[in-house]
């Protein structure tokens, strides 16, 4: 029985190891909330920096500083100037003044006013201004090199229209003829940023972020351009209140069984239609009230 191994600890042993550990908690838990309290201070900085950045930019366009204690008495009213919608009697804080400079554009309209936007949405802080597109490659990438000569009426019929030019085994490429078929090879994604052709700058929201380029009519033809980048998952997208928002690629897009809204198109299809392409259709248009667009 002596010459066995003793595989337990003992008492003395198992406190021993209870110290150690309580003294390495007792080293670490300073390092920790000094690290929390760093990254706290951090964040307090930023947000300082960012308010008084809108100072600045607020002083920029108005050539004056906000006002503290601002906004408007009706010396009429009969709850004696604090009833809504338009009394606040001169109590406003240079916050509020502050908001459309700190990507807040959206609160400012709904405070500024309030009746005419109080059923309104998709306003700047819901409407895309301009979207990351990623550079070709030369991998025959679908999101970087269209395949371009589709036929010109198919194109407005059927958002995925270019699906069965993909390569089955490696889904993300055209099959090897698209490539054989360019004629040019600068006719690509990031190789022209001075030409307003829509493969080279523009983008549209009919197909997800990262979506094929399929197109009609050649590298100035029509087709689903879509917003792309080699972040994963998704693509930055700057909204036209000035902020900037990444879009995943699984953002909802409606059901692509419908075409393009368009001139000479009836029904869901007809000029002034809601987007079809659900709220990816929604965020890239202008008509906010009521979500209507042209999408070609």
């Amino acid at each position: 029985m002596r010459n066995q191994k003793r595989i337990a600890l003992t008492l003395l042993e198992l406190l021993v190891v209870i110290g150690i550990i309580g003294i390495l908690l007792g080293l670490l838990l300073p390092s920790v909330r000094s690290s929390k309290d760093s990254a706290r201070r951090m964040s307090c900085s930023n947000n300082f920096k960012q308010i008084g950045l809108a100072v600045h930019n607020y002083h920029s366009s108005y050539d004056m500083l906000p006002m503290q204690m601002g906004g408007s008495f009706d010396i009429h009213s009969d709850s004696g100037g604090t009833a809504a919608p338009g009394n606040n009697r001169y109590r406003l804080s240079f916050l509020v003044a502050l908001t459309p400079f700190i990507e807040q554009q959206q609160l400012w309209e709904s405070i500024s006013t309030p009746q005419q936007t109080s059923n309104n949405d998709d306003g700047l802080s819901n409407t895309i201004l301009a979207g990351e597109i990623a550079t070709d490659l030369g991998d025959r990438d679908i999101r970087t090199m269209a395949s371009r000569d589709n036929p010109w009426l198919a194109i407005h019929q059927t958002p995925r229209l270019c699906m069965d030019q993909i390569d089955p085994e490696r889904p993300q490429y055209w099959v090897s003829s698209i490539a054989q078929n360019q004629s040019f090879d600068d006719q690509r994604r990031g190789f022209r940023w001075a030409d307003g052709a829509g493969l080279y700058s523009s983008f549209n929201t009919i197909l997800p972020p990262n979506s094929t380029l399929c197109l009609a009519g050649g590298d100035a033809g029509i087709g689903t351009l879509t917003a792309s980048s080699r972040h994963h998952g998704g693509t930055h997208v700057l909204m036209a209140d000035g902020a900037v928002k990444f879009i995943t690629d699984s953002i909802e897009a409606g059901g692509f069984e419908l075409g393009t809204v368009m001139l000479g198109q009836s029904g869901p299809r007809a000029p002034g239609s809601i987007s079809p392409f659900g709220l990816w259709g929604a965020l890239g248009t202008r008509a906010v009230d009521d979500s209507s667009a042209f999408d070609f």
